[in-house]
């Protein structure tokens, strides 16, 4: 079973090493990387290409020149030949049993999609508190209410499950992952909330206040789930 795990990266030469680093430190190591380049200005291509030079990863890179993470997330996975595909972010780490996870949970049940617990890297209790506790409860209840909330850093599914559902929403410009989430449970595919399956994103989404993320994905969840309207836009942070 092979596994593919794409990363959208927008002029992310700050963050982006840090789950390259520890994807090239998985205890699992039969799986490919594809970094969709959305339209960056900076370091990030070059960045890349250095870890492609160490011979330490196979790296495939894409260009997608329409903005946006549903875009690049969209042509990242559209450009897999893997069964399996792993949603990643550029700013978040993986630990080294992460990837063996992956495959050990589709190889031993019969899950179209799963995902699992995001955590928070800062030098902030607080903040390590909320994701640890407040988000992870969030999400597990969530899912035994039926409402899959994936999160774009931390889900893999079925190649062929994403084809047949058709792919991310392009023109939602947040929330693409919860929009997989939708059609899975449309689609009565099978999901499993994976407790083991933590990884740990960078707290710079809360740089500008610390309640400002959260009352977005609130009020996403809200629009999404209970009035069933699109998201809210996303503003770029950086």
């Amino acid at each position: 079973m092979r596994l593919s795990v794409v990363i959208p990266a927008y002029n992310e030469e700050k963050y982006i090493h840090i789950p390259l680093k520890s994807l090239s430190e998985q205890d699992y190591q039969n799986f490919e990387i594809i970094v969709c380049l959305n339209n960056c200005t900076d370091q990030t291509e070059k960045i890349v290409r250095s870890y492609i030079n160490k011979g330490k990863l196979n790296i495939k890179i894409v260009k997608e020149n329409r903005k946006g993470v549903a875009s690049a997330r969209d042509a990242g996975f559209r450009n897999s030949s893997s069964e399996i595909i792993a949603s990643a972010d550029a700013d978040t780490f993986y630990p080294p049993e992460w990837a063996g996870l992956i495959i050990k949970n589709f190889s031993e049940n019969e899950w179209d999609c799963i995902y699992g617990p995001v955590y928070i890297k800062s030098d902030s209790r607080f903040l390590k508190l909320v994701a640890r506790y407040f988000f992870t409860i969030f999400l597990k209840v969530s899912h035994y209410l039926g409402n899959y909330n994936l999160n774009g850093m931390n889900f893999a599914i079925h190649n062929k499950v994403f084809n047949e559902i058709g792919g991310f929403n392009k023109a939602w410009k947040s929330a693409e992952d919860v929009y997989i989430g939708i059609k899975l449970k449309e689609m009565e595919y099978r999901v499993g909330f994976i407790n083991d399956l933590k990884v740990y994103t960078h707290d710079r989404r809360f740089k500008k206040g610390k309640f400002l993320e959260l009352k977005h994905h609130i009020k996403n969840y809200i629009n999404i789930f209970i009035k069933k309207n699109d998201p809210e836009d996303f503003k770029d942070i950086r």
